[in-house]
């Protein structure tokens, strides 16, 4: 089982939890089409700005980095892109976009 605080499949073996692929889906859909009608819509646009100057893959990895393998924000931005500000961004809008999985699954 890895190591995290984060409640994804990954970690806690319950089916009903998103997988970490859950969440790197809606961050790439999110970011592809950010929310216009949404109160966190922005953070969307945030997104679409990293994956234009990063590339999918580079967020595809801080947010493994960050929600499965559990490095601070920082940290996992500096390993996916050499920048911990969007290491920051990535890794609060993807858990963001974790809790509100979650939520919905609960529903």
């Amino acid at each position: 089982m890895t190591h995290s605080s984060y409640p994804i499949r990954e970690a806690t073996d319950d089916p009903s939890d998103p997988s970490i692929e859950e969440v790197i889906d809606i961050a790439l859909e999110r970011a592809e089409n950010p929310r216009t009608d949404h109160p966190q819509g922005h953070l969307d646009e945030d997104m679409k700005e990293i994956v234009s100057r990063y590339g999918e893959e580079a967020v595809e990895d801080c947010i493994r980095l960050h929600i499965k393998e559990f490095l601070p924000h920082r940290t996992s931005g500096m390993e996916a892109f050499s920048d911990k500000v969007a290491g920051i961004i990535v890794s609060t809008v993807a858990t963001a976009y974790l809790y509100e999985l979650r939520s919905e699954k609960a529903e």
